[in-house]
C-alpha cells in the first residue's frame, strides 16, 4: 500500500501551485492520501475524500471566494469510506475514517498538531493545548489497522514544540505502536502505525511548491 502525507501549504484554487502539486500526487498513484493545510478544491478523479471542519485560522491575504475552502487536514483514498466520528472541537484540526484495502478495515486518522492558535485572536489555546487535545483524540481510536499521520509541528532532535514530540513518544510506547518516522529529523510531518504493518519512507523535497517535503511511505502487512 502507497501512502503519502504532505502539507501543501493552503494553495488556492487555479493556481500554478495547486495544479502542480495535483499533478505529482497522481503521478505517484497513491492508495492513500494524508494532506494538510489543504483546499477542498483539490480533488482527485477516481479517489473519496474527507475532510476536517472548516478552517476558522483566517489569513487576510488569502482568497476566499468559491470554490476555495480551506482545512487543516483531509484524507483522500481509492476505496469506499466511512466517518470515524471525532470530538467537535479536535474536528477542527482533524479528520478520520475507515476503508477497506484487501478485505482489512483500516482505521485512518489526518491531523495538524496546530500552532495557528498564536495568530487567531480569538482564541486563547497554545500549542500544547492542541497536543493534549490530539493524544486524547488518539487514545479514542480503535488502535486496530490504524494509520495516523499528518503534521505535529515537533520533530526528533530538536527543542522546537519538545511537548509534542515527547507527548506522542508516551502514547506510542504505552499503546506498543509503531513511530515510523520517529527518528527523522528533516521534517515535522509524521506516520505511526499499529504493529501489524511495516513502513519504509522517503522525503522528496520542493521548496519552491511547499515549506514541508512530501512523504511518501510503502506499507506492507
Amino acid at each position: 500500500m502507497k501512502l503519502g502525507i504532505w502539507n501543501v501549504d493552503l494553495p488556492e484554487y487555479g493556481s500554478s501551485k495547486l495544479k502542480e502539486i495535483k499533478s505529482i500526487l497522481l503521478k505517484e498513484e497513491f492508495d492513500i492520501i494524508f494532506l494538510t493545510e489543504v483546499n477542498a478544491s483539490l480533488e482527485f478523479e477516481g479517489y473519496k475524500s474527507i475532510y476536517s471542519k472548516n478552517s476558522p485560522f483566517k489569513n487576510t491575504s488569502r482568497n476566499y471566494n468559491p470554490p476555495n475552502v480551506y482545512h487543516q487536514a483531509a484524507i483522500y483514498t481509492k476505496f469506499d469510506i466511512s466517518k470515524n466520528e471525532i470530538d467537535d472541537e479536535t474536528a477542527i484540526n482533524a479528520t478520520s475514517c475507515f476503508t477497506n484495502y484487501h478485505e482489512k478495515t483500516l482505521e485512518l486518522y489526518s491531523c495538524v498538531f496546530t500552532i495557528k492558535d498564536r495568530w487567531a485572536k480569538w482564541s486563547n489555546m497554545k500549542y500544547k493545548d492542541r497536543v493534549i487535545e490530539q493524544i486524547k483524540s488518539f487514545d479514542a481510536l480503535k488502535l486496530e489497522n490504524t494509520i495516523i499521520g499528518g503534521d505535529f509541528n515537533c520533530k526528533s532532535n530538536s527543542s522546537y514544540n519538545k511537548f509534542g514530540y515527547i507527548s506522542v513518544n508516551e502514547f506510542v510506547e504505552k499503546n506498543n505502536l509503531n513511530w515510523i518516522t520517529r527518528n527523522e529529523e528533516d521534517t515535522c510531518q509524521q506516520l505511526i502505525t499499529t504493529k501489524n504493518f511495516n513502513a519504509e519512507y522517503e522525503l522528496i523535497k520542493n521548496k519552491r511548491l511547499s515549506h514541508h517535503p512530501l512523504v511518501i511511505a510503502n506499507i506492507t502487512f
